[in-house]
């Protein structure tokens, strides 16, 4: 598993001897194996690298080409839809600027995976006005198969719906949006509202060290965070109930650097203890803005803390950030330009769009109301509620109970493990639930078994 520069992992294989065609090797560990072990890209390599000990030397593997990946032989873009989602796919994979992508370049083969489809669908979207879904991506991850569900969105062709704008039937696109003073949140930033109030302790905050690597400048950091909070509106939000009790977002004006960022002085001895102060302290979404920088001053050592929830960021933007935090110190340290293109869209134009492309339960024809339908359907009977034999009242329990649970397997247990895998085509996720729901089932919480898996 090699680290995808789009994040995540994909799957790369080795080989040596003669000249192998990829997409050979590829058909035919495709025929060993299920579809999810098939790596992405193959490398050839005159000899395997190995340590003294005789054992392959993961380390010393190169990195193999993502390029090589893509399908030389196949149809260039044509239409403005394949032109589009050529640049899309190759922004959400992160792929080399010269890749000269085919429409019948697969998603997946390129190293997509299923977090890495949910942004592509999201981009799709906001470019196309339509709501694709990712049903969608592996029903159709070729290229062309994709601009092809997009260019049958009218006809409400797979699964996609245009985003309309009242009675009109012209798609809407995000760049379209006109913002009013009121922002709504998105559909998942009130989700993650609604479970921030029914437990305190969330686990959607979590928080992030960076240690200055080289020239440290106080002021100069503290302007750059500050520039990084200009240019990102949603690091300068709260959210607050309006009078009928929709969430909304609250844009406020570019704070003083001074104001924003905090800066605090501690001796080596004591900086590890204050940085878990503060990991520690409370964030209060309707007063506080969503992430909190601390520049921890440490002798000539620095360091930035940051403390953050998911409502305003994710394991995606957070890359974004950083990228545009180091930009724009290395400006304010007088070594070049940050020359950081300007953001056509905020969070709270897509906010807008996401609300308006779903539309409203109170609407049958919308994806909002449909996709509510689908999942009343399908979890109807489920109970709601683990039925186990309990040494307590439920109702007295007012907080949720999480633990961590480490278990090592032996060498033959792995084996056996991924044996099973590959022979019922599971990925490691499903084994991990349906053993979770076999020891319910073993401890009487019966047959129905309600699991879920944060994402």
């Amino acid at each position: 598993a090699v680290e995808h520069p789009a994040g995540g992992h994909y799957l790369a294989g080795y080989h040596t001897g003669g000249a192998v065609d990829g997409d050979d090797l590829r058909d035919f560990v495709g025929t060993q194996v299920p579809d999810y072990m098939v790596p992405t890209v193959f490398a050839a390599l005159d000899s395997i690298p190995t340590t003294a000990n005789g054992k392959i030397d993961r380390r010393a593997l190169p990195r193999p080409d993502l390029a090589a990946a893509s399908t030389p032989t196949g149809r260039t873009p044509r239409t403005n839809t394949e032109h589009a989602l050529a640049q899309i796919f190759c922004e959400v994979l992160n792929l080399p600027s010269d890749i000269s992508l085919s429409v019948d370049d697969d998603f997946f083969r390129l190293g997509g995976h299923s977090l890495s489809a949910a942004r592509m669908v999201a981009r799709i979207g906001a470019a196309t006005g339509g709501a694709l879904t990712l049903r969608d991506v592996f029903d159709a991850p070729s290229l062309g198969g994709l601009a092809a569900c997009v260019d049958a969105a009218r006809s409400g062709a797979c699964g996609m719906t245009p985003v309309r704008r009242g009675s009109t039937s012209k798609p809407m696109s995000v760049t379209d949006i006109e913002r009013t003073d009121a922002v709504p949140a998105s559909y998942g930033q009130q989700a993650l509202w609604i479970s921030e109030h029914i437990d305190s302790d969330s686990f959607y905050r979590t928080g992030e060290i960076l240690r200055v690597v080289g020239r440290f400048d106080v002021d100069s950091l503290q302007r750059a965070v500050a520039g990084l909070v200009h240019r990102h509106e949603i690091l300068r939000t709260t959210f607050s109930p309006d009078e009928n009790g929709e969430l909304q977002q609250v844009v406020h004006p570019v704070p003083d650097p001074a104001d924003q960022v905090r800066v605090v002085d501690a001796s080596p001895s004591e900086t590890t203890t204050l940085i878990e102060q503060l990991l520690d302290e409370q964030l209060d979404l309707a007063a506080d803005f969503g992430m909190r920088f601390t520049i921890v001053a440490s002798g000539d050592s620095g360091f930035v803390v940051f403390q953050r929830h998911h409502m305003v960021t994710d394991d995606r933007s957070n890359s974004i950030l950083l990228r545009d935090l180091g930009a724009l110190y290395r400006q304010e340290l007088g070594l070049g330009r940050a020359d950081l293109p300007e953001l056509a869209v905020q969070y709270g134009d897509f906010a807008v769009w996401n609300r308006i492309s779903l539309g409203t339960q109170a609407d049958p024809q919308s994806q909002y109301r449909r996709e509510l339908d689908y999942w009343n359907a399908t979890l109807d009977g489920c109970p709601a509620e683990t039925r186990l034999p309990l040494d307590a009242d439920r109702s007295t329990v007012t907080t949720r109970t999480r633990r961590s649970v480490t278990l090592a397997l032996s060498d033959n247990d792995s084996a056996d493990v991924a044996k099973f895998l590959i022979t019922s085509a599971s990925t490691p996720l499903q084994a991990i639930i349906v053993a979770a729901a076999l020891a319910l089932w073993h401890e009487g919480a019966g047959t129905s078994i309600p699991i879920g898996s944060p994402i």
